[in-house]
Protein backbone atom coordinates (compact mmCIF):
# COMPACT_ATOMS: atom_id res chain seq x y z
CA UNK A 1 0.00 0.00 0.00
CA UNK A 2 1.39 3.41 -0.94
CA UNK A 3 2.24 6.09 1.61
CA UNK A 4 -0.71 8.16 0.37
CA UNK A 5 -3.07 5.19 0.73
CA UNK A 6 -1.83 4.61 4.29
CA UNK A 7 -2.42 8.30 5.12
CA UNK A 8 -5.93 8.06 3.68
CA UNK A 9 -6.54 4.94 5.77
CA UNK A 10 -5.60 6.84 8.95
CA UNK A 11 -8.05 9.60 8.00
CA UNK A 12 -10.77 7.03 7.34
CA UNK A 13 -10.05 5.34 10.67
CA UNK A 14 -10.43 8.72 12.39
CA UNK A 15 -13.72 9.39 10.59
CA UNK A 16 -14.96 5.95 11.63
CA UNK A 17 -13.93 6.65 15.25
CA UNK A 18 -15.80 9.97 15.13
CA UNK A 19 -18.89 8.22 13.73
CA UNK A 20 -18.85 5.61 16.50
CA UNK A 21 -18.53 8.31 19.18
CA UNK A 22 -21.37 10.33 17.65
CA UNK A 23 -23.50 7.18 17.62
CA UNK A 24 -22.99 6.72 21.36
CA UNK A 25 -19.84 4.63 21.76
CA UNK A 26 -17.41 5.68 24.45
CA UNK A 27 -14.30 7.52 23.32
CA UNK A 28 -12.04 4.70 24.47
CA UNK A 29 -14.32 1.92 23.28
CA UNK A 30 -14.49 3.44 19.82
CA UNK A 31 -10.70 3.83 19.72
CA UNK A 32 -10.14 0.22 20.72
CA UNK A 33 -12.63 -0.97 18.10
CA UNK A 34 -11.05 1.10 15.33
CA UNK A 35 -7.55 -0.05 16.26
CA UNK A 36 -8.78 -3.67 16.00
CA UNK A 37 -10.56 -3.09 12.68
CA UNK A 38 -7.63 -1.39 10.92
CA UNK A 39 -4.23 -2.99 10.57
CA UNK A 40 -2.18 0.04 11.58
CA UNK A 41 1.52 0.19 12.30
CA UNK A 42 2.62 1.58 15.65
CA UNK A 43 3.44 4.95 14.10
CA UNK A 44 0.01 5.02 12.42
CA UNK A 45 -1.66 4.25 15.75
CA UNK A 46 0.18 7.23 17.24
CA UNK A 47 -1.00 9.47 14.38
CA UNK A 48 -4.58 8.26 14.85
CA UNK A 49 -4.43 8.86 18.59
CA UNK A 50 -3.13 12.40 18.00
CA UNK A 51 -6.10 13.07 15.70
CA UNK A 52 -8.42 11.68 18.37
CA UNK A 53 -6.77 13.82 21.05
CA UNK A 54 -7.30 16.92 18.91
CA UNK A 55 -10.96 16.04 18.48
CA UNK A 56 -11.37 15.48 22.23
CA UNK A 57 -9.86 18.93 22.80
CA UNK A 58 -12.38 20.46 20.36
CA UNK A 59 -15.21 18.59 22.09
CA UNK A 60 -14.11 20.02 25.43
CA UNK A 61 -13.84 23.54 24.05
CA UNK A 62 -17.38 23.36 22.70
CA UNK A 63 -18.77 21.83 25.88
CA UNK A 64 -19.70 18.48 24.32
CA UNK A 65 -17.63 16.67 26.95
CA UNK A 66 -15.92 17.46 30.25
CA UNK A 67 -12.90 15.91 31.97
CA UNK A 68 -15.10 13.75 34.20
CA UNK A 69 -16.63 12.14 31.14
CA UNK A 70 -13.21 10.91 30.04
CA UNK A 71 -12.61 8.77 33.11
CA UNK A 72 -16.13 7.47 33.56
CA UNK A 73 -17.40 9.92 36.22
Amino acid sequence: MSKEDRANMIEQAFEDWNFLVNEGSSITGARIQIEKDYELTESEIIKLRLLILGEIERMMETGRIEWGMLDGR
